[in-house]
């Protein structure tokens, strides 16, 4: 297939590196399912990476990545100076054993907790007492409902959420987040953005006779519909 041609150029071109964006330099060690191309390109949810400003704006402090998957964010985040400590939450030990090897491979072990499972009890235990600032980015296919709860978790109320929203596999999620943390947090919805060819990098020959579909789905994450992501920022007062 033309776009694994694609991938495979960006893996070979990029040395397993990513080329560019908010974690330029992060290695990642072996190709994964979820979007490896587009993390090396620099361009994997994109629409998000403003969001992330916000932890380099003071310092110290802690990170949840629920659905930690690989370690993209998990150690992404780590070897930034700002963020103290992460904790990483995957349930796939296979995906959990990936995400420690990046961490490793990245320098930045020491600094990142792997977990297992997410669940309401050992998020609570996590970040209850926590006297740092918190920053949680949720990735959990529709469980969200569940762990994001600001009476049940009243932590959460003091937290900047990054949530991606699975409309489609749990209907009225983003509606019941918003209606929960409405009076605790400034919400803004961000909606998924279609890839452009003149974000492929790597250019050649061969790759300018293409369509533009192949190389933009080499470099896009595969999102289906009903997917998008809550940036919710405590009001003043809150954090």
């Amino acid at each position: 297939m033309p776009s694994a041609w694609v991938a495979r150029r960006i893996l070979g071109q990029t040395h397993a590196t990513v080329s560019c964006g908010p974690f330029q330099g992060l290695r990642l060690c072996a190709p994964s399912w979820n979007a490896h191309a587009a993390k090396l390109a620099g361009v994997y949810e994109r629409e998000i990476y403003g969001s992330l400003d916000i932890l380099k704006q003071r310092p110290d402090w802690a990170v949840a990545v629920i659905g930690a998957a690989d370690g993209y964010y998990a150690a992404g985040l780590a070897r930034w100076d700002s963020v103290r400590e992460v904790h990483a939450f995957e349930l796939d030990p296979h995906t959990r054993a990936l995400l420690a090897q990046n961490c490793a491979l990245n320098q930045v072990a020491a600094k990142v907790r792997v977990h297992a499972a997410c669940t309401p009890q050992n998020l609570a235990a996590t970040f209850s007492a926590a006297t740092l600032p918190c920053f949680v980015i949720c990735d959990v296919e529709g469980y969200e409902d569940v762990l994001l709860d600001p009476v049940a978790r009243p932590f959460l109320r003091n937290c900047h959420l990054l949530v991606e929203v699975h409309e489609v596999l749990c209907v009225g999620v983003g509606l019941r987040l918003e209606q929960r943390f409405a009076a605790t947090h400034e919400i803004r919805t961000i909606l998924p953005e279609p890839r452009r060819r003149d974000e492929f990098q790597f250019e050649n020959f061969w790759t300018r006779w293409l369509k533009d579909f192949h190389v933009v789905s080499a470099i896009g994450d595969g999102r289906p519909g009903g997917i998008y992501w809550q940036w919710m920022v405590p009001r003043a007062g809150q954090s």
